[in-house]
């Protein structure tokens, strides 16, 4: 079982990370708005990968990847930014990010993303632009009514 955790400081945008990779097989996913809560989870251990963020009020994208690399067992955890900020891409990059993703996701290319960065394999994917979920669908799906 791969464990993966997402941080965002938007809940809407951390709770739709989560049920989008929730999708993936044999993956266990927390979703967390404050890196500091991140951080204490992966310090310690069993983090395999990291969902993040790129602009959050206490830490930015690359000071989060950087404290990581100081958690012993946390050197090599792969960390994909997501961002919906113009030229982040670049500075996510030498920070160490695994791979970078633009904002508003598109669900299926982040689920391949995160698959291909653990090994495993993405959920059964339709045929392109066939029954093809959009953010709006998983939103919807991923947040309860108000009542």
């Amino acid at each position: 079982m791969h464990r993966i955790a997402v941080v965002d400081d938007s809940l809407v945008s951390a709770l739709l990370l989560k049920h989008l990779l929730t999708r993936l097989p044999d993956v266990a996913v927390e979703a967390y708005q404050d890196p500091i809560d991140l951080l204490a989870v992966c310090a310690k251990g069993g983090v395999d990968l990291v969902v993040a963020d790129y602009r959050m009020p206490a830490l930015d994208g690359a000071t989060l990847i950087d404290a990581l690399r100081l958690l012993p067992g946390c050197e090599a955890v792969p960390v994909v930014i997501v961002s919906g900020q113009a030229g982040i891409r670049e500075r996510a990059l030498y920070a160490g990010a695994a791979a970078v993703l633009g904002k508003p996701v598109e669900p299926l290319f982040v689920q391949e993303v995160v698959a291909g960065l653990l090994g495993i394999e993405a959920t059964a994917r339709p045929a392109l632009h066939e029954n093809r979920p959009t953010v709006v669908d998983v939103l919807a799906e991923a947040v309860p009514p108000l009542a």
